[in-house]
Order: structure tokens, then C-alpha cells, then sequence
């Protein structure tokens, strides 16, 4: 298992405010995991601006850990992989769909939104509820139409208006 030398594992720990132990174990992994999901917000205002999305530890260390900002999904999961490598924990990272979803958010931002009008919304608890995601994920990307958004836009709106 490859540790990334550019990782300071010491500043991201202090990034996350975490102190507990740091042995590889599920209670390490569950509180490492909660501290990252609280401390580094969702954030994607680069994609929003087109600027470059860069994914390669060194630069999301400076972004997330040292500049202290947020980032977007693959940004904040690529970190906590670092993380959990550093710390011992088995991580793997699916890398093959990564470019696509990248060229997709890039082009029609909101890529989670036909989850969302599903009723996939709130906490992930289960793994039945993260593969539903993904799934419906995957679905927008692979189907995407401006039909396909504005049906969105629609459930959006008709959500709202019934809550």
C-alpha cells in the first residue's frame, strides 16, 4: 500500500481536528471518516468557474488541508484515500469512470440532482442506498438531455412547492 510522501498526515489530522488514535481499525476509519465529512465542506466553485480541477495529492493538499478550503467529490475523496493510506487503511480508488464524470460535471454541472428528485436524498447509511445513488448517478451521465434537466427542474420546483 503506496503512501504519497507529498501527504502531511500530521496538517490534515489537524485540518479535520481529529486526535484520536491513529492504529488501523474500524473505530479509526468510522472517526476519521465523520471528522473529514465535518470539516472539509462540499465546494465546487472551480468547476463552477471552469478553472482546472487537479486531483493529484500535492495540490489537493494545498487546497483542502493548508489553504483550509473545500472541495467537490472527487476532490475531498481522493484527500481521505491519502488519509487512510497514511493511517493504514486499505483504500481503493476506482479511477476508470473518473475522466468522464469530470467531463460531464464540467459541462452540466448538478450531477447529482436526478438522485436527488428520486428520493435519494439525506445521509447515505447503507450500502444499498449508496449503489442507488451511484446508480442514478451514472444513469444522468450516460442519459443526459436537456430533457432529462429540465424534468429535473420540473420535480424540483413541484417538490418545493409541496413542502
Amino acid at each position: 500500500m503506496a503512501v504519497d510522501d507529498r501527504f502531511d498526515l500530521d496538517a490534515y489530522l489537524g485540518r479535520i481536528a481529529y486526535e484520536g488514535p491513529r492504529e488501523p481499525s474500524l473505530g479509526t476509519l468510522r472517526a476519521v471518516v465523520a471528522a473529514h465529512s465535518t470539516a472539509i465542506p462540499f465546494e465546487n466553485i472551480d468547476v463552477l468557474l471552469k478553472h482546472g480541477v487537479r486531483l493529484d495529492i500535492a495540490t489537493l493538499h494545498n487546497k483542502l488541508v493548508q489553504r483550509r478550503r473545500g472541495g467537490y467529490c472527487f476532490e475531498r475523496n481522493t484527500l481521505l484515500a491519502a488519509a487512510l493510506r497514511a493511517l493504514g487503511l486499505f483504500a481503493w480508488q476506482r479511477r476508470a469512470p473518473a475522466s468522464r464524470y469530470l467531463h460531464r460535471h464540467r459541462v452540466k454541472p448538478g450531477i447529482t440532482g436526478w438522485a436527488q428528485v428520486s428520493g435519494l436524498r439525506g445521509e447515505v447509511d447503507t450500502l444499498e442506498k449508496a449503489h442507488a445513488r451511484v446508480a442514478h448517478d451514472l444513469y444522468y451521465i450516460e442519459h443526459w438531455s436537456p430533457w432529462l434537466d429540465l424534468k429535473i427542474l420540473l420535480k424540483t420546483v413541484g417538490n418545493s412547492r409541496l413542502a
